[in-house]
């Protein structure tokens, strides 16, 4: 079941073409991880999504379908954009021109609910359609099994975060590892 809102209902423009690191030390996200660099054999395992003023991670699934978490595109106001490249800093040459796709239409889950806090909703998960395919080289995702997921074995978790609460290089891709049985 989904709630299938327009992207053009929603969509203001995005002037920038880049970020500088001051503006993406404002955003909050993640914390800590390794640096994933475009050169790394994993740089196009997930890719980033900017909606308004969020900067979220998200993962192909199709040839031009994203996922992602539905409270990255709640109340988003401007251009829905997704990004494939490991870091948006314009340092980087990382350019919206030539490193982003537009997304067409948002759907969001239908019971997915803004008022509750993103840990605890059951149902925080949209899917992004994209006016074009991802680029060659990307990953396209299989959506697993949850009962197929073995709890003692290391994950690989992507993110575009902060290496400390307190300043960072928000968008910039990084990993860590995790043992679910651990938490």
């Amino acid at each position: 079941k989904s709630r299938n809102t327009s992207h053009q209902d929603t969509i203001r423009k995005i002037s920038k073409s880049c970020y500088s690191e001051a503006e993406l030390n404002q955003v909050k996200n993640i914390v800590g991880g390794e640096v994933v660099k475009e050169k790394d054999t994993d740089a196009k395992l997930v890719v980033a999504l900017l909606a308004d003023a969020k900067l979220c991670t998200a993962t192909a699934i199709a040839k031009n379908v994203i996922l992602t978490a539905a409270h990255c595109l709640t109340g988003a106001t401007d251009e829905i954009l997704v990004a494939f490249y490991t870091t948006l800093s314009c340092e980087s040459g990382y350019s919206k021109n030539f490193h982003t796709i537009e997304a067409d239409r948002v759907i969001i889950h239908e019971d997915y609910d803004p008022k509750l806090r993103p840990e605890i909703t059951p149902a925080d998960i949209a899917l992004v359609f994209l006016k074009s395919n991802i680029p060659e080289g990307y990953k396209i995702h299989s959506i697993a099994d949850p009962n197929s997921v073995n709890t003692e074995t290391e994950l690989l978790i992507y993110g575009y975060g902060r290496t400390d609460y307190n300043r960072g290089e928000n968008g910039t891709l990084r990993k860590t590892s995790i043992v679910p049985n651990n938490f």
